[in-house]
């Protein structure tokens, strides 16, 4: 969190493509409503890879500028695999 932004910052390892390796990393910045308590947020990484954040309403008026949010890793994927959702569908 910095300022009235939570921050996200991401890097892909290298890999091998058909032109070579490639790596990737990515920021991005999001502006977060007033309401947001800064110093609640939480965030979970599944096992497959699906980062998510929760931000409750504030409850308190205590802000800092800058704060880091660590990563809790579920171990658990975020998504079932499209075969077993097709799989239980009523048809």
């Amino acid at each position: 969190v910095d300022d009235n932004y939570l921050v996200v910052e991401g890097k892909h390892e290298e890999r091998s493509d058909p032109h070579g390796f490639i790596s990737r990393q990515f920021r991005r910045r999001y502006n977060l409503p007033e309401d947001v308590d800064k110093t609640a947020i939480v965030s979970h990484l599944s096992s497959d890879g699906v980062l998510t954040l929760k931000a409750p309403q504030k409850s308190q008026l205590l802000e800092s500028k800058v704060r880091e949010i660590p990563i809790i890793q579920t171990h658990v994927p975020a998504m079932k695999s499209k075969r077993k959702i097709a799989y239980n569908m009523k048809i």
